[in-house]
């Protein structure tokens, strides 16, 4: 078990591989086989498996509770807790925590309280219970004085001082945040300094005070350097940048935001690298600069497309999970109830698989249709394109395909928030989909881009239905909030008649997109005629 816990950092896959032999040993005691168990959850935590990470700390839990093994029981307990965070079941994870709590006080373990109160605070700080997740903080930053745990103590001042910030109390923020930091100083915690010399700059942002702020990331921008914490320097050059832009300092913005740019990419930090790109490109196109502008726009929507994809499937993963987790609850309860209420088990059997069959009917739907607009996904909608070239090969007849991108869009998710421009799509979509008939297909391509597959259609007959979409938007009149806000679209056209791979065809309805917007936007732009004779 040893080998498998050195492992447990560097390489969680194999150490969950050796757990697992070790489980098979015949004849291992009760107390270690639950530390095997306990083990083995973690290492499937490391490698995102929260199912069975769930399975076998409950599998613990349950053997230590019948054997009376306290610490396996409070190891399983803060496991479960930790693994229902992730999984953004809080109400789980705070339940698991509380369970915790009075096995801590009973030992009188402060240290432990202490970590299980900081827990119940991220929870609540998920949730944005502030005046919550304060009141743990609290309490959590009292026991780790009692029990002169330095480390604990320090970062609970920090995760105070940023819910001070959350809450806009800059000047108690900077308090606890500056007490985090003269301790660490003493203590000669180079880390932990840089972290209180960040969330100081963050404080100084947001009050406005760019000297200050820059000052504070610079210190923590040199200390992570001389650690080589990539990751860190990332984030510090990404918090000068934003410090620098918010003074109007656009280019050494954009050096700063390139250099965190190049380092998120060396680390394959999808998110960071996304959300830098979007700032770069607002930054070229406030320089007048539209080419970069619409480069790094390409590239931001790429991978938010990706990444949306990504989180999506982890909800159905999730989703699907705790209907697991369910189904054997039900299936534990039922077998308890099968000697003295059988009749009434089976009642609720059949009921609980009906709203089974219901939920994953659910998924599928969630599975194949985009969840803000109810238009088909990236994904189904190239299904429908492969069924649309068998029948072309049966009756060659064309099929078109229009791609089309809201105009200046961005300016309504930053003048209104995002709430607005997710209406608008919404609107747009519904706008959309009036216009197309039973057989065509309409889907969500990217943030603000659609597409579309038109049977047997020929490429007039798509230019057609695009302008007519493009008028019908450009007519209407959204009222959100009290505000008349009108968007208009931006269409290119291309059609399909097998002289070329269906891909070539949506790349000419995207060149022609892009042609268009050059040209002036809220247009219908046409690709290539097709080639006859």
């Amino acid at each position: 078990m040893e080998e498998a816990k050195s492992l447990l950092g560097s390489d969680p896959g194999r150490a969950a591989l050796l757990l697992e032999e070790l489980l098979r040993t015949p004849r291992i005691s009760k107390r270690e086989r639950a530390q095997l168990l306990i083990e083995l959850a973690r290492s499937y935590r490391h490698t995102s498996q929260f199912r069975r990470s769930l399975e076998s700390f409950q599998e613990a839990l349950e053997l230590a509770e019948k054997k009376g093994f306290t610490d396996i029981i409070t190891d399983a307990l803060n496991g479960l807790g930790i693994v229902y965070r992730h999984l953004e079941d809080y109400e789980n994870a705070l339940r698991e925590y509380f369970r915790l709590l009075p096995i801590y006080e009973k030992m009188d373990d402060y240290k432990k309280i202490a970590v299980t109160y900081n827990n119940i605070g991220v929870v609540y700080r998920h949730l944005e219970e502030r005046e919550k997740t304060l009141e743990f903080y609290f309490k959590a930053l009292d026991l780790y004085e009692l029990a002169r745990e330095e480390r604990g103590y320090n970062d609970t001042l920090c995760n105070i001082g940023l819910i001070f910030c959350d809450l806009g109390e800059y000047d108690s923020a900077g308090e606890y945040v500056q007490r985090s930091l003269r301790l660490r100083t003493q203590a000669g915690d180079e880390k932990g300094i840089g972290i209180s010399e960040h969330n100081l700059g963050l404080i100084e942002l947001k009050k406005r005070n760019f000297k200050e702020s820059r000052k504070h990331y610079r210190r923590s921008l040199h200390i992570f350097h001389k650690r080589n914490d990539s990751y860190a320097v990332a984030k510090n050059l990404e918090a000068l940048a934003e410090c620098f832009q918010e003074e109007g300092r656009n280019n050494r913005a954009l050096h700063l935001y390139q250099r965190a740019l190049s380092i998120a990419e060396s680390l394959n930090l999808p998110e960071m690298h996304r959300d830098i790109q979007e700032k770069v490109a607002s930054l070229y196109e406030k320089s007048g600069d539209a080419v970069l502008a619409l480069a790094h726009y390409k590239i931001f929507h790429e991978e938010n497309e990706k990444l949306v994809a990504r989180n999506k499937e982890d909800t159905l993963e999730k989703i699907m999970m705790q209907h697991e987790i369910e189904r054997k609850k039900q299936e534990a309860e039922i077998y308890r109830l099968r000697n003295v209420e059988l009749n009434k088990a089976k009642t609720m059997l059949q009921k609980k698989k009906r709203e089974l069959e219901v939920a994953y009917a659910r998924l599928q739907e969630l599975a194949n249709h985009d969840t803000l607009t109810g238009l088909a996904n990236r994904r189904y909608f190239m299904e429908h394109v492969e069924s649309e070239l068998i029948r072309f090969e049966r009756n060659h007849k064309n099929f078109v395909i229009i791609v089309g991108d809201l105009d200046g869009f961005k300016r309504f998710n930053d003048q209104y928030g995002h709430d607005c421009g997710d209406y608008l799509l919404l609107q747009v979509a519904r706008t959309i989909q009036k216009a197309l008939r039973k057989q065509d297909v309409a889907a969500r391509w990217g943030g603000e881009e659609f597409i579309l597959l038109l049977p047997e259609t020929d490429l007039k007959g798509g230019e057609v239905t695009a302008e007519k979409i493009r008028h019908n938007l450009e007519q209407k009149v959204f009222d959100y909030k009290g505000k008349d806000l009108k968007v208009t679209i931006t269409f290119g056209v291309s059609v399909y008649d097998g002289t070329i791979p269906v891909t070539q065809a949506i790349i000419e309805a995207d060149q022609a997109l892009y042609l268009g917007k050059r040209m002036g936007k809220n247009r219908v732009q046409a690709g290539k005629e097709p080639v006859t004779g």
